[in-house]
């Protein structure tokens, strides 16, 4: 028969904490990621945990396949830090969870979580329980480390998650012995950050999307570009899809574009010049000026 003790280790975790990773919307393979940091990082009385190889999350059912672009999507919504060097992997996670970019699951109430808390730590009369029942959430001042009744006065947590503190933790600073350093400021993550400013809260398949626009080499500000575009679009109706953004980064991707002044070049008017089919693409303005020359030597 089992039999956990304390004395063969546990991990301290505030509740806040706990409440924080219920409250998000995360998937399976993200929480069960985040269970294994905790419990190599936290659970072992540190601060970072070290994990030598990403096929090491098949521990908790996280296929090779799927491990990078999890940790890249928990990294870039500031849910994690990952530090690499070599083969070496080494993750901490973030605390200051006001600055996570992942949504709240649909349901939560934290009037709702604060009743039953009260519940279970306190003594819980009739009243209380049918006043819960009617949905009623007023039923005390202050129930935590306190045994004078039930409480209201907790450490409140943020209503949404905040939008604006989007960043990569740096790459390189890992030392040879493993010890980090975390006085550099991190580097800005213009995609995301251009997301949640124009769009809002990104989920795992369209970080996944864009990441792989990235991967094929497009420049961040051309993603940025039409992340703009789909903004204004959703302005104008609300219910334009993700895959409006993705055809656009599809289209352009299919006509290699890559950097701004690629882009640039392909959104100007384009029409090939007749009778010269190994002519490139010309500006309107161009094109016109070419016509015009064309007439002034054919004139008498």
């Amino acid at each position: 028969m089992a039999s956990p003790q304390l004395e063969h280790g546990y991990m301290r975790i505030a509740n806040e904490i706990w409440e924080q990773i219920m409250m998000r919307d995360f998937t399976k393979r993200q929480r069960a990621i985040l269970d294994l940091i905790l419990r190599l990082s936290w659970g072992c009385q540190k601060k970072t945990a070290r994990v030598p190889h990403q096929s090491d999350f098949e521990l908790v059912g996280v296929g090779r396949t799927h491990v990078k672009r999890e940790l890249e999507w928990l990294e870039a919504a500031n849910v994690i830090r990952w530090y690499r060097k070599d083969n070496e992997h080494v993750f901490e996670f973030n605390k200051n969870h006001d600055e996570w970019k992942v949504s709240i699951v649909r349901g939560y109430d934290e009037d709702r979580l604060l009743d039953l808390v009260a519940i279970n730590l306190h003594g819980v009369t009739e009243t209380v329980t049918d006043d819960y029942q009617n949905g009623n959430s007023d039923i005390g001042q202050g129930y935590q480390n306190s045994n004078r009744g039930v409480t209201k006065t907790v450490t409140p947590t943020p209503s949404k998650p905040a939008v604006d503190a989007g960043f990569r933790a740096p790459k390189d600073n890992i030392k040879d012995n493993i010890s980090i350093s975390l006085s550099s400021e991190p580097a800005p993550d213009v995609v995301m950050d251009a997301y949640h400013t124009h769009v809002g809260l990104i989920g795992p398949a369209e970080f996944a999307k864009l990441q792989f626009y990235e991967d094929e080499g497009m420049a961040p500000d051309v993603i940025v570009e039409a992340i703009v575009e789909f903004g204004r679009k959703r302005k104008e109706d609300p219910r334009t899809p993700f895959s409006y953004l993705d055809s656009i980064l599809r289209n352009w991707l299919n006509a290699d574009v890559r950097n701004m002044k690629q882009l640039q070049e392909y959104r100007q008017p384009k029409r090939r010049v007749r009778g010269d089919p190994a002519a490139g693409h010309m500006s309107a303005l161009e094109e016109a000026r070419k016509r015009w020359e064309e007439k002034e030597v054919a004139a008498p």
